[in-house]
């Protein structure tokens, strides 16, 4: 039997792993996307960002096979079924490679048939070169991911984020590579072999936790793909909302926008997500430890979900009002200048992920219990609004204005996740607002406004690079005092000596 006291040490080194993989990968990233602006242009980065958002689409038909296989294997390691975790697996794996297969096979011409309503003539040809290298990427990416959640299972997320890091390594060694005399194409090439090193090696590691599983999946158990499917279902809505969010962004973008704005998009969403990974890889070890917790100490999962809301607390708002105090300073890395449109737009961006990981917390939660209503209400009205308000600011503001409308859908989809899930949880929805932290998060916001003022090099300062790296260290003293003075941190260093 799991308890809290035991899971403890798990999660640790599963977060520690999370942190550190999420840490190296965006590095990495972070010098290959100005490798990228400098070899290709952001055109062209936008023509690859809106190939690989329409090829996502194939995502769709996996049935929620990665989520349901985390929930099914930790239950089945809890009742010391390894057999049939083994099983959960294979039948997993080879239902996701068929289903997202064959979709892909499908979209193929379906998508070389749209392309030319949103991009023009000249853009063309490189779109639909990379285009099926692009969907065989996304097949073995869903191949991959099926695994990797056998690992999350098995409360192995440290062998995870590493296969997932020298995946990421890989691929921006394989594009510094290829992209130079190949350009888009050679970029392709080099997602192609990310994804099919990173399934191979995901796979062989979750031989080592699952002795029982066949070199190559081969065990096709009929009840437990329809005991997937059933708990995937949800899932299924998530990842369709989900899939089509990125798509119905830039496809808006493009109609409403150009491609660079969409090249901007791509990169500032990317660096933000990657960054706000660092606070969800550290939550998201809650999802076996919670699985299986309610297969016995159920009483143990509001205590965990409690504990983990308060770290988010703590961390997110100084962490995500420091990336917008520091976007100035990315714009002049990444485009040699404080480009106005993308610091408009990554500012945007960072609003929408920092609202929304108020609520991660409670998604995990939901995640280990199974309970997925309020998850996937919050995920279709997300979708939902991005359409309506993307389209809406979209034809006021432009591309600009689609990014706007896809912030504020994150911002109201938090919203009715945090409302559900105090409902059906019993735990007050006041809990968001921790006791005596009210003054410390109106400082925090203060300073955040105030130094990305400075930074952006607006009102009596001139923008330069000195100005904004001025802007983010004074901001990071001043958010560090208010931190120390924020009575949460007691709890934060608690958590971190176990």
């Amino acid at each position: 039997m799991l308890t809290l006291g035991k899971s403890r040490g798990l999660l640790l080194r599963n977060a520690g792993a999370n942190v550190g993989q999420i840490l190296v990968s965006g590095v990495a990233l972070f010098v290959f996307y100005r490798f990228l602006l400098a070899s290709l242009g952001p055109v062209r980065v936008g023509i690859w960002s809106l190939v690989l958002a329409a090829t996502s689409a194939s995502r769709i038909s996996d049935l929620g096979f990665a989520g349901s296989v985390v929930k099914f294997v930790a239950r089945e390691l809890s009742r010391e079924e390894r057999g049939r975790a083994a099983a959960v697996m294979e039948t997993g794996v080879i239902a996701t490679g068929a289903m997202v297969g064959g979709v892909a096979l499908a979209l193929l011409p379906l998508i070389a048939w749209a392309l030319p309503r949103f991009i023009t003539q000249q853009a063309l040809a490189e779109a639909i070169q990379i285009l099926p290298w692009s969907l065989a990427s996304m097949w073995l990416g869903a191949i991959g991911a099926t695994s990797q959640a056998g690992l999350d299972g098995s409360l192995r997320a440290d062998l995870r984020a590493l296969v997932v890091t020298i995946g990421n390594l890989a691929f921006v060694g394989l594009g510094v590579l290829l992209v130079r005399p190949y350009g888009l194409l050679g970029l392709a090439w080099a997602q192609v072999a990310q994804g099919a090193c990173v399934a191979a090696a995901s796979w062989l590691l979750l031989r080592r936790q699952l002795p029982g599983l066949s070199i190559l999946p081969r065990c096709f158990d009929i009840p437990l793909l329809k005991e997937l499917i059933r708990y995937g279902a949800s899932f299924q809505l998530v990842s369709f909302a989900t899939m089509l969010l990125d798509p119905t962004t830039k496809f808006m973008m493009a109609r409403f926008g150009t491609l660079d704005l969409v090249g901007y998009f791509e990169m500032a969403n990317r660096v933000v997500s990657q960054l706000r990974g660092i606070v969800v890889g550290a939550i998201q070890v809650l999802v076996p430890v919670i699985a299986r917790l309610h297969e016995g100490a159920r009483d143990q999962v509001g205590r965990v979900y409690l504990k983990s809301y308060r770290l988010v607390w703590f961390v997110a708002l100084p962490f995500f009002g420091l990336i917008a105090v520091a976007i100035p300073l990315l714009s002049w890395y990444l485009n040699g200048a404080p480009v106005s449109s993308f610091m408009v737009i990554a500012e945007l961006t960072n609003l929408g992920w920092g609202v929304n990981i108020l609520i991660v917390p409670a998604y995990f939660a939901n995640l280990g219990t199974g309970d997925l209503r309020w998850n996937t209400i919050s995920h279709i009205v997300v979708g939902v609004l991005n359409i309506l308000l993307g389209f809406a600011l979209g034809m006021i503001g432009g591309g600009v204005g689609v990014v706007a409308g896809w912030s504020l859908a994150f911002i109201l989809g938090t919203a009715v996740l945090a409302i559900g899930f105090a409902r059906t949880s019993g735990v007050p929805i006041g809990h968001m607002l921790p006791e005596g932290t009210p003054v410390p998060a109106l400082l925090t916001l203060l300073v955040a406004a105030l130094g990305t003022i400075v930074a952006a090099g607006l009102g009596p300062w001139s923008p330069s690079w000195q100005v904004a790296l001025f802007g983010l260290l004074a901001s990071v003293v001043v958010m560090a005092g208010v931190a120390w003075w924020n009575p949460e941190r007691r709890h934060f260093l608690h958590i971190l000596r176990g």
